[in-house]
């Protein structure tokens, strides 16, 4: 259902491995492409078997830094990024990456979901948390919901 697998490297931002592109080619008009900030390589497997279940269009890196070499011009992006960083902290990555251009939502990854780190999600400019481990329809809302109310113009 996906393609190959190629992830990259955390302080280079190089192929070392598998980066998951499903499909290779852009989305369609009026979709989104979506880039995962993900440390761990099971997470990094478990999210591109969700995101290959709903059919998206998605990379996977394993650092906020990695980001912008995965950010296309012209297409909006969701970036999905998860608590457990290395070299940094979500607090600090969440601002730097919404305001990339070209990514319209930023959403924090975490087996930890309450009150208290939805609002610091919000306060940190993210715009939701998703819980894990990932469950293809849950995420699929969360992200439907991010897209429908996007800044992209």
């Amino acid at each position: 259902m996906f393609g190959f697998l190629r992830f990259l490297s955390h302080n280079t931002g190089e192929a070392s491995g598998p980066r998951t592109v499903c499909p290779e080619a852009d989305p369609p008009s009026g979709s989104m492409r979506v880039v995962a900030v993900l440390p761990d390589m099971r997470d990094r497997l478990a999210f591109a078997r969700v995101a290959g279940q709903l059919g998206w269009t998605f990379t996977t890196v394993v650092s906020s830094a990695a980001v912008a070499g995965a950010l296309r011009p012209g297409i909006p992006h969701l970036v999905i990024c998860d608590r457990d960083l290395s070299g940094e902290t979500w607090q600090e990555a969440l601002p730097r990456l919404a305001a990339m251009p070209h990514v319209v939502r930023v959403l924090l990854a975490s087996t930890v979901v309450d009150e208290y780190l939805w609002d610091e999600v919000i306060k940190h400019r993210g715009f939701d948390v998703v819980v894990k481990p990932y469950d293809a329809e849950r995420l699929r809302r969360v992200a439907a919901f991010a897209r429908s109310s996007m800044r992209w113009q």
